[in-house]
């Protein structure tokens, strides 16, 4: 009797372990899939900042080759009365189409740095929600 007790016991307990491997498995699997949450959440907080960051950078060189272009225009209209207006005038544009060609550079580098971390904003973003989808349907 002690032994078909005990074989009985031991084929209980079989399915029993096999579902606590089951558990484990996917407590483990639910612990790897949040630490990567938590990863794609710190790497989109990041690239959303640099996105911010980009955005006020381009702002502003937009708003300096506003001021630039104004002052230029405020100077020929000042000196189209001076003595010797045609080569005061290509002096100063000269200048001012340096000044201009320079913000027109950092602005295109700029846009196109901008649309590279939206891009992987949008990835990241994308990933994120495919990970958060998969948790929660478990």
């Amino acid at each position: 009797m002690r032994q078909l007790d005990l074989q009985l016991l031991q084929e209980d307990g079989e399915p029993c372990s096999r579902s606590e491997e089951a558990l484990e498995k996917e407590r483990t699997w639910k612990m790897k899939a949040r630490e990567e949450i938590q990863k794609l959440k710190k790497e989109l907080s990041e690239t959303t900042q640099a996105l911010e960051k980009s955005l006020a950078g381009e702002r502003h060189l937009r708003s300096a080759l506003s001021r630039e272009k104004k002052h230029f225009e405020q100077m020929v209209l000042e000196k189209q009365s001076a003595d010797d207006p045609l080569t005061f005038l290509n002096n100063q544009l000269k200048q001012a189409s340096s000044k201009t060609e320079g913000l027109i550079y950092d602005m295109k580098m700029l846009c196109a740095e901008n649309a590279d971390i939206t891009a992987k904003f949008k990835a990241t973003k994308a990933n994120y929600n495919a990970l958060k989808s998969n948790v929660w349907t478990l």
